[in-house]
């Protein structure tokens, strides 16, 4: 699979290095020992995974939806 069809969902600084460098798109959910860390290559930085919404397609986050949302739209 492309990268450009890819997108990784990452906590760390490090994972969030090795996904870009790979060229994939990064979502990065934070946690207290990297909350800290450098995300500002990050595609979107978000606390958790719990209850988010893709406002602009009303639908539950899911990896479905994250592939047709990477399809559609660049995040």
């Amino acid at each position: 699979m492309p990268a450009e069809d890819c997108i990784a969902i990452e906590d760390s600084e490090n994972g969030l290095k090795s996904a870009t460098a790979a060229g994939i798109k990064t979502i990065i959910t934070t946690s207290e020992y990297t909350r800290q860390q450098d995300f500002n290559n990050a595609a979107l930085v978000l606390e958790d995974l719990e209850n988010v919404m893709i406002a602009s397609h009303n639908e539950p986050l899911s990896v479905q939806t994250l592939i047709n949302l990477n399809r559609r739209t660049p995040i």
